[in-house]
C-alpha cells in the first residue's frame, strides 16, 4: 500500500477514518488496520513525519514487507 503515511497524517490531524477512507478511496477497514498498527508501535507524529514511505511500512507491517520468492534452484546440483 502506497498511502500509509497520508492516512496516519490525516489522521493525526484528527480526520476521521471513514472521512480518510472516502477521501483516499481505501476501505474503512484498511485505515482501521494502519491507525492500530501505529498504535501498537508506539509512534508519535515526529516519527511518521521522519520517516519514509517505505520505513514506515517495514515498521507497521515487517511480514507484509518482505520480498519472499521462490525458492531459486540449485544449478550445479541439477548440470
Amino acid at each position: 500500500m502506497a498511502k500509509e503515511k497520508e492516512i496516519l497524517t490525516r489522521f493525526l490531524s484528527g480526520e476521521s477514518q471513514r472521512s480518510i477512507a472516502a477521501a483516499l478511496g481505501v476501505s474503512r477497514n484498511t485505515v482501521a488496520k494502519m491507525v492500530d498498527a501505529f498504535r501498537k508501535e508506539g509512534l508519535d507524529a515526529d516519527a511518521v513525519e521522519k520517516m519514509s514511505r517505505q520505513d514506515l511500512a517495514e515498521r507497521l507491517f515487517p511480514s507484509a514487507t518482505r520480498n519472499v520468492g521462490p525458492a531459486k534452484p540449485d544449478f550445479e546440483h541439477i548440470h
